[in-house]
């Protein structure tokens, strides 16, 4: 591929006119590019929070608490993971009598000192799941010869800041399993 430099004008965030340098790939014409996600990132505004717990027992499930702040609705992506057969749902307007254990998202850039605004926590004491508005079952075989499977949700979803939502990872399998549960998002 040989790449070549193409002047692109345009506006900024804050609307003012300027003009962007772009590569363009001599070959085919395509700008050549990164993607959202990978700027988001480059902005220090993607973050991650991972639970896992190396031997989930059959029927029981990992759980993070998301509680968006005004102003900042999170643009979130949830996967999966476990050694067998495994659910991952999503619920909105989840009531809880404890928060559970707070989970610092951990900045994807990591020279940026930027910190998310989304609380999220683990372990909380769920008195109403609230509305299930997503639910993957994610087959990857139960006993002992079980191998596994992972599930994410297709693209993003933008939480409402004025609702908490529970995301739930349970183990199918029919034994202790090692499970995964990861959340993935940006703020704007």
């Amino acid at each position: 591929m040989v790449a070549r430099s193409a002047f692109i004008k345009g506006a900024d965030e804050d609307g003012r006119d300027n003009g962007k340098m772009a590569v363009v790939d001599s070959l085919t014409g395509f700008l050549i590019g990164m993607s959202e996600v990978h700027e988001h990132i480059h902005k220090g505004r993607f973050y991650t929070v991972d639970l896992i717990d190396e031997a989930l027992a059959n029927d029981a499930s990992l759980e993070l608490l998301v509680a968006p702040v005004t102003g900042t609705p999170p643009h979130m992506r949830a996967t999966g993971d476990v050694g067998g057969d495994f659910k991952l749902e999503v619920f909105e307007n989840t009531t809880v009598s404890a928060a559970g254990a707070a989970d610092t998202p951990v900045n994807r850039n990591r020279m940026s000192s930027n910190t998310a605004s989304t609380v999220i926590t683990s372990g909380p004491t769920i008195t109403d799941d609230g509305t299930l508005i997503l639910e993957h079952l994610i087959p990857g075989g139960s006993g002992g010869n079980s191998q596994g499977g992972g599930a994410s949700l297709f693209e993003e979803m933008i939480l409402n800041h004025t609702r908490v939502y529970l995301i739930r990872l349970t183990n199918l399998a029919g034994q202790a399993k090692v499970a995964h549960l990861q959340l993935n998002f940006y703020e704007l």
